[in-house]
């Protein structure tokens, strides 16, 4: 699949909210976020974007608290303030509504993922017609993607969960950016 297509390369960004949220200590910052891996991995002490985002703040005189949570309630925590930051969020026109976007540090493409045995290509939004798309839940897709009604969403916890749907031929396609399904 070609992302271009479709209209999908969204952005990973550092979000920031003005006030520090769990810590009173100066330089400081509590950092929530779901296990995003290889962006960020179950641990909370590593990962790609964890990585690029602690560099950038030491240079700041700003440590990180990390915390993993659910992706539903990590940015609820950020919304309500208790926590300072989310690692790796999508921005969408609802989430500028509440949120301060950074500016962009990495790029995601989103790739459709089927079953090896489906002779399923796709050409364009009209070729998925008809099918049973993964997508996980309370994540941002964008563009045509998100606007279509050629096809039903099925919406669930993380890539682990429409992978096993897919296996199971309860969903046609899943999609996920390419560095995290091929990480895996």
């Amino acid at each position: 699949m070609n992302s271009r297509a479709i209209g999908i390369v969204l952005m990973l960004s550092l979000l920031t909210l003005p006030t520090m949220a769990q810590t009173d200590l100066p330089g400081i910052a509590s950092i929530t976020n779901d296990a995003w891996p290889p962006f960020i991995n179950a641990d909370g002490h590593s990962g790609l974007a964890l990585d690029i985002v602690t560099t950038a703040l030491q240079t700041q005189g700003v440590s990180l608290q990390v915390t993993i949570k659910p992706w539903a309630r990590a940015m609820k925590d950020v919304i309500d303030g208790k926590n300072d930051l989310l690692l790796a969020t999508w921005e969408s026109p609802a989430r500028t509504q509440t949120l301060l976007f950074s500016q962009p540090y990495l790029k995601n493409r989103l790739r459709f993922i089927k079953r090896a045995d489906d002779p399923f290509e796709y050409r364009d939004l009209a070729s998925l017609s008809g099918k049973r798309i993964g997508v996980i839940r309370d994540y941002s897709y964008t563009g045509e993607f998100a606007s279509s009604n050629n096809f039903t969403r099925e919406p669930h916890q993380d890539l682990q969960a429409n992978l096993r749907m897919l296996a199971a031929k309860r969903l046609d396609l899943t999609l996920e950016d390419e560095i995290v399904a091929s990480y895996c």
